[in-house]
């Protein structure tokens, strides 16, 4: 039976309003959550940087668009989302390691952006 520590390890790059807004982040891998002010100052460089620390999958969780406080988050966290599965698919990884999750104004999650690298 394997354990918890076997497991991929999951990095979250986190709005903190949106964070805030989920009862909990929880599983049995390990997650590492990295606070941001705004999900909108993630760049593709932190997420594959995650990836090459050994993240088995890293998600950006972000305010949906008609609820991010600094107007324009979700967008910004979208694209530089498309740019990291873009490189990565360049570099032979699965893009499916990096994913953005948005959060509505309740805490439930609205979508997950980005499924399917652009052709």
């Amino acid at each position: 039976m394997a354990s918890s520590t076997d497991s991929p390890s999951i990095t979250v790059f986190a709005c903190t309003t949106a964070l805030h807004r989920l009862p909990a982040i929880g599983s049995n891998q390990a997650t590492t959550i990295k606070r941001l002010a705004c999900a909108g100052g993630i760049n593709a460089g932190m997420l594959l940087e995650a990836v090459e620390d050994g993240a088995g999958r890293v998600l950006v969780l972000a305010c949906g668009q008609d609820s991010c406080r600094h107007q324009n988050g979700a967008t910004l966290a979208e694209a530089q989302v498309r740019l990291a599965r873009d490189l990565l698919t360049t570099l032979g990884f699965d893009p499916g390691t990096v994913a953005l999750e948005l959060v509505d104004r309740a805490g439930e999650s609205v979508s997950v952006a980005c499924k399917e690298t652009a052709p």
